[in-house]
């Protein structure tokens, strides 16, 4: 499974290097600077522009985009639909089990700062959470999924835009002051880690042998199948 996943990573370069790049930096933060720290620094960058912007960027690590993505790609081809479902699965188990069972008294920036009497930087419109703030499930699905359509795509060109992407919808939930950092951090390593073992793992196993019914969709079939 790990060679497999090995394979992943160097065909899939676009994505995954940047993203490399991206852990080793977030490391020296997470190392350097408490979470309270890290989040001021990066949450004091405002425009009116982002502000318009970033409310609707968040969405990118909603769970309904992954689950629209898997059903416009069953369409098309029911293996990957099947190994994109597995890998939102286990993201969404994870992450569940961090925010409500293993860190439920994690206060997200709002409830954390309401505490200590301190005002932040809030944006119009942006209805807050105050618990269960680790990890990022909005970070952990964006990873996942623009990982997942990384290694979906046959033009790996776009691995690196589609790493940006990730980001961006990752960094509005601290724009936004849903999250910490921290959150965000660990919330990434979940998303890429999980669509990278899992879909690795289908490969090795459950999709080993080749089938008719790997190469086809709801609306595609190839001629001959």
């Amino acid at each position: 499974m790990f060679s497999q996943a090995a394979t992943l990573v160097k065909n899939n370069k676009g994505f995954y290097m940047p993203y490399l790049v991206f852990v080793v930096f977030a490391t020296v933060i997470v190392a350097l600077c408490s979470k309270v720290e890290s989040f001021l620094w990066l949450n004091q960058f405002h425009s009116p522009l982002a502000d318009a912007v970033f409310p609707y960027v968040t969405h990118l690590g909603d769970g309904k985009l992954a689950l629209l993505f898997l059903v416009g790609l069953s369409m098309v081809n029911y293996r990957l639909a099947l190994t994109g479902l597995y890998c939102f699965l286990l993201v969404l188990v994870l992450t569940q089990l961090g925010k409500l069972v293993l860190f439920e008294d994690v206060l997200r920036p709002a409830g954390h700062f309401r505490d200590l009497g301190q005002q932040i930087r809030l944006v119009d419109g942006v209805e807050l959470h105050f618990n269960n703030s680790f990890p990022s499930g909005h970070s952990a699905s964006a990873f996942a999924l623009f990982s997942f359509v990384a290694i979906c795509l046959r033009n790996k060109a776009w691995g690196s835009v589609l790493f940006m992407v990730a980001l961006f919808a990752a960094y509005s939930r601290i724009y936004l002051s849903q999250h910490f950092f921290n959150d965000v951090f660990v919330g990434s390593i979940i998303g890429v880690l999980c669509t990278l073992l899992m879909t690795a793992f289908l490969q090795k196993t459950l999709f080993k042998t080749p089938k008719p019914w790997h190469k086809i969709g709801f609306l595609y079939r190839p001629k001959g199948i």
